[in-house]
């Protein structure tokens, strides 16, 4: 994919206070389009497990791309920034123009307190909004424990996931980011129920490359599927769709 301001016309920052969070939207919806350059400004700590090599490379797409989105005038904050260190050009940039004003935080805290998620939203989307919010919060100097993300994400979730959230606040030192992977199956299991994707006998029926071939599957860590589809059983209760250490039927011993 290319991020090229003449293919995708990203904007350019003019260093206006009022235009930041406009900006700064738009160029992390196309980062988005990318999981690994979206992966070096949030700060995944999973996304570059075993590829360091591709981590760097990221990042100096990152760094490119948000030098060619800043005006002239913008540059004078990035010269403190190593060249080729998206992330920390990323950070400047946040933590030059976020505004950090009591008003600020209360105002994302309570964007984020009252979220919920939309009906026809899906619950991917949901925990982007709120990792969104803390980031933002992060920028401003205000960092949020995960057991409070984790809090707003059960609150705010449709009533159909209900008996899920059950499971999710009943377990033993639960991760954010597991409850996270618990909620993503579950939807990606129920959206299979749906679109009957799964064959008589129980078995997944094969997809095209083109269907998942930018997904990585929750389930076995391969790209080209999802866990809905994945052939791979849980060794708890042998069935499709998840793997033993997120296991309904294990929920009393936790992580495996």
């Amino acid at each position: 994919m290319s991020l090229e301001r003449s293919k995708r016309r990203l904007p350019v920052f003019d260093g206006q206070p009022k235009h930041w969070h406009a900006w700064k939207t738009k160029m992390m919806a196309a980062f988005l389009e990318d999981e690994d350059l979206f992966g070096v400004i949030e700060e995944s700590k999973t996304q570059f497990v075993n590829r360091a090599a591709q981590r760097r490379k990221a990042e100096r797409k990152v760094y490119s791309t948000l030098m060619l989105c800043l005006d002239d005038d913008v540059l004078k904050y990035a010269t403190d920034v190593k060249p080729g260190d998206g992330l920390q050009l990323w950070k400047a940039m946040c933590k030059q123009f976020e505004r950090s004003t009591f008003g600020a935080k209360r105002k994302l805290l309570t964007e984020l307190f009252n979220l919920r998620q939309r009906s026809s939203e899906p619950v991917a989307d949901f925990i982007f909004r709120a990792h969104r919010i803390q980031h933002r919060l992060d920028d401003l100097n205000l960092k949020l424990h995960d057991s409070l993300v984790l809090t707003v994400l059960v609150n705010g979730v449709k009533p159909e996931f209900d008996q899920l959230v059950t499971v999710i606040t009943t377990q033993e030192n639960i991760t954010l980011a597991k409850a996270e992977d618990m909620l993503r199956e579950h939807a990606e299991r129920t959206a299979d129920r749906r679109d009957d994707k799964v064959d008589t006998d129980g078995e997944p029926l094969l997809l095209g490359d083109s269907d998942f071939s930018g997904r990585s599957c929750w389930t076995c860590g391969e790209r080209g599927h999802i866990s809905a589809t994945c052939a791979r059983r849980c060794k708890v209760c042998n069935r499709l769709g998840h793997h033993e250490d997120r296991c309904y039927s294990n929920t009393g011993n936790g992580s495996s």
